[in-house]
């Protein structure tokens, strides 16, 4: 059974569910601005309660009691839903039943209601407000009716509301300055932007604007990565999906297992609630118009170094990997791999691949190192002993060396400090040979992974795994700095091998950071249409059987079987596992998370292990470098 949901409607939202319909969900969004709203006024409160501040004991009591109150809504965005103490019976799934309406309006009355007590409480025992402001672009009709409703909404629940209204013709910095009025108000919590804004302002460097802890829209990248990440937590959820899922809950439908379907992609709605459940060649035109900009710039530059510089800004992307809203293939391109008809399985190479990108990149390096006497430099840090981490970071190192890459390691003990940590970063950041740095990972259990690798400065973070590069990759018409290596070697390969990804079915198989995330994320951007199975989904075999393009990527032997492949399948195996053989020198071999043998014959083209997502893995890691030192080449 399917889970339906769709995003592109108008004022009345409905959406039928295998005998449920969703109506109302315009008055659960609203009521979930004003529960952020709250939440914000909670932590600024609790902030000024750690601080040094005069207060009775009455009232050191009752903000004690408002910052204890439970919440008002059960979205709490666990790994697993835990259900309330009386829910209500579960929707079937099977079987003829009414349909049942669940009535969104009655449920954000519910919230409202509990808003309205909640603000009294805290406006009675502090003398405060929630406050929300509002910037409202132009005339437009809907617009107007929208931002009408949340002001009207605010004053029905006590909390205060500024509208900043703008003429359709203003500049951003207008915008930009009143937002930045809003920012420093500290009697205003929450700041939203209504959109859509007109054509001629940068709707992405405007939303960026509003401070990370106002974003109540949830539609800052940071919030939207943290939001995508397992095991971060988002200070926002944007207000829709938010209501979406509140409406689910409480109409007693379980979530894990489940297959959920999200009809639309946009910022706003389709791609934030899809994580409520659950390139080089593009990183070179960034540095090249940052060198640009600085070559039109006042500086001083010989007549040979600005031919130089000229050089190196022309020259030729090292991969294909354009992020582009749709793939723009190359002027002579492979015979496209046939989806079918029987036809035998080639075998993707990706070692043949990646060295043909490292010998670009060697060109590269030589060049940078001739024409403006630098050379990129990467930082790795690895903490501890375990033996596939000295494996990965040794062929790192190796790597570096051979493409003439500056390469640095900070080896630590296994039971270091998060503060040592820190401080061999807060040093690679602030060294101006060092282009990018990277932590191996996993690290040991003690250490605070998330903590660790947001203090890696974005524009160094060659892995791409900061939330603020997964939020732009996340969000169509943003840009990441970087994109994680192993995804992007894999979309390499795909392309290289002449697979159309737009429209095709594609599913991956494991939502780690690392790979199934960024993965799952990178395709779409490619229009192809994703799917996520992981340790909860019911029945893998089936939903993978119905793929085009395969990314394997849970690190189980011989998980994918043949069987579970559909006739003409692309296959990618990320997987590298180690199992038992004693026929091998080492006592063991290594083998992907597909059965290749089972998968030979039945897949049109299927990349082996080791020999074709690994070597990319670490060409896609020299590019993030190389365009990381192109950036700051001048």
């Amino acid at each position: 059974m399917y889970l339906l949901i769709t995003t592109r409607v108008l004022f009345t939202r409905v959406v039928s569910f295998n005998g449920v319909l969703f109506s109302q969900c315009d008055s659960v969004t609203a009521a979930f601005s004003f529960s952020s709203m709250l939440l914000i006024a909670r932590k600024a409160l609790a902030l000024a309660h750690s601080k040094t501040i005069r207060l009775t004991t009455r009232e050191v009591h009752c903000l004690s009691s408002i910052l204890l109150s439970p919440p008002l809504v059960s979205l709490d965005l666990p790994e697993n839903w835990v259900p309330y103490s009386h829910p209500p019976s579960p929707v079937a799934f099977e079987g003829e039943q009414k349909t049942v309406v669940i009535d969104g309006k009655a449920i954000a009355e519910e919230i409202r209601t509990k808003i309205v007590s909640e603000v009294w409480k805290m406006k009675n025992d502090v003398g405060k407000v929630p406050g929300l402001a509002v910037v409202l672009v132009g005339e437009q009709r809907d617009s107007q009716t929208y931002v009408r409703n949340k002001i009207k909404a605010c004053e029905e629940t006590g909390i205060k509301s500024v509208l900043a209204e703008l003429p359709e013709d203003c500049t951003e910095g207008q915008i930009i300055s009143v937002l930045k009025k809003f920012n420093e108000d500290t009697s205003i919590h929450g700041v939203l932007v209504q959109l859509p804004l007109p054509q001629h302002l940068d709707e992405a460097k405007i939303l960026n604007m509003v401070r990370l802890e106002k974003d109540v829209d949830g539609f800052h990248p940071l919030n939207m990565g943290n939001l995508a990440m397992r095991g971060r937590e988002p200070l926002f959820v944007s207000c829709t999906p938010k209501g979406c899922v509140e409406l689910l809950i409480r109409a007693g439908v379980e979530l894990a297992g489940k297959n959920a379907v999200v009809i639309g992609r946009s910022n706003i709605v389709g791609l934030p609630i899809d994580y409520c459940y659950f390139s080089f060649s593009s990183m070179l035109l960034i540095a090249r118009k940052a060198l640009a900009l600085a070559h039109n710039k006042t500086i001083r530059l010989t007549t040979r170094e600005v031919h130089c510089l000229s050089s190196i800004l022309a020259s030729p992307p090292l991969v294909s990997l354009d992020l582009p809203e749709n793939w723009v293939p190359y002027s002579h391109p492979p015979s496209p791999v046939a989806f079918e008809g029987e036809h035998k399985t080639v075998v993707i190479d990706g070692k043949a691949i990646a060295e043909e990108i490292r010998t670009k990149i060697v060109s590269e390096v030589w060049k940078m190192k001739n024409d403006v006497g630098k050379v990129p430099g990467l930082a790795v840090v690895l903490v501890g002993e375990q033996r596939d981490s000295q494996t990965y970071v040794r062929n790192k190192i190796k790597a570096c060396e051979e493409t003439g890459i500056k390469s640095v390691l900070a080896e630590l003990p296994e039971d270091c400090t998060e503060g040592e940590i820190i401080s061999v970063l807060k040093k690679f950041n602030e060294d101006t040979s060092i282009h990018g740095v990277l932590v191996q990972l996993p690290l040991p259990q003690h250490l605070d992974e998330a903590k660790i690798l947001n203090m890696v400065r974005l524009e160094k973070d060659v892995d791409g795994f900061h939330p603020l590069n997964m939020g732009n990759l996340a969000m169509r018409g943003r840009e990441p700095l970087f994109v994680s290596c192993t995804p992007k070697g894999c979309v390499e390969l795909l392309i290289r091998a002449g697979v159309e990804l737009a429209g095709k079915n594609a599913v991956v198989i494991g939502r780690s950071n690392i790979v199934g995330l960024p993965m799952s994320l990178l395709l779409q951007r490619y229009d192809a249409t994703v799917s996520t199975v992981h340790a909860f989904s019911k029945d893998p075999e089936h939903i993978t059987k119905e793929a085009d393009i395969v990314v394997a990527a849970a690190g189980v032997p011989n998980l994918v079987r043949g069987s579970w492949l559909k006739p003409g399948a692309v296959v990618i195996d990320v997987g590298t596992c180690p199992v038992e053989d004693s026929s091998c020198e080492q006592g063991y071999r290594l083998v992907g998370d597909v059965c290749y043998e089972e998968a030979l014959g039945v897949a049109s083209a299927i990349t082996p292990v080791p020999g074709g997502v690994g070597p990319m893995t670490i060409a896609m890691l020299l590019c993030n470098t190389l365009d990381a030192a192109k950036r700051t080449s001048l």
